[in-house]
């Protein structure tokens, strides 16, 4: 009995849900692709039933492909203007179907293509020194580790070292030039 009062008085005195933290209809931008069929009109549907004004509604123009390319996200989702100014008071992004889910890698520079293209050669050469060498041979471990380690630079120069989501891309908008490689916090 002690602990259901308890409980009755923890909840009139700390609620649950403090009331900065509820989101405003006017705290979310709807984001939705002008060239994907139905993607706009169901936009509208949800603003209307959510009662997100109609200034909320942010139309892009892109191909309605799962993944687009870095210069595609940077040109004509990323650079849009009102994209940056709206964000300001904005707390929520809505991303509407038809709006690409991924971004994908940018393409490797010539000095990445170069590095890439030693380690693969280095790669070759230790595999073949590998297969000489008898299962009992005291050098084999070193030379199974430095494999390793090139196998390991290696992932680096994959497709997938930069690959990223555009919500989370879209997330990153205000905290301006961060590194495309890897994990990043959300700010």
């Amino acid at each position: 009995m002690i602990g259901l009062f308890c409980l009755f008085l923890g909840l009139l005195f700390f609620p649950v849900g403090p009331a900065f933290a509820a989101l405003e209809a006017d705290e979310v931008l709807v984001i939705a692709n002008s060239w994907a069929a139905e993607s706009v009109s169901l936009a509208k549907i949800y603003m209307q039933k959510r009662g997100v004004p109609k200034e909320n509604l942010l139309k892009i123009k892109v191909d309605e492909k799962e993944v687009c390319s870095r210069k595609v996200y940077n040109e004509k989702i990323f650079a849009r203007r009102e994209l940056k100014s709206e964000l300001r008071a904005i707390r929520c992004l809505l991303l509407i179907y038809g709006i690409p889910l991924k971004v994908a890698s940018p393409k490797l520079t010539e000095a990445e293509r170069n590095q890439r293209d030693l380690l693969k050669k280095q790669q070759a050469e230790l595999k073949k020194e590998q297969e000489l060498l008898g299962e009992d041979d005291p050098g084999k471990k070193a030379l199974t580790e430095k494999l390793e380690e090139v196998k390991k630079a290696l992932k680096l120069f994959n497709g997938a070292r930069a690959l990223a989501s555009v919500d989370s891309e879209l997330a990153l908008v205000l905290a301006g030039d961060y590194e495309l490689r890897g994990w990043q916090a959300n700010p």
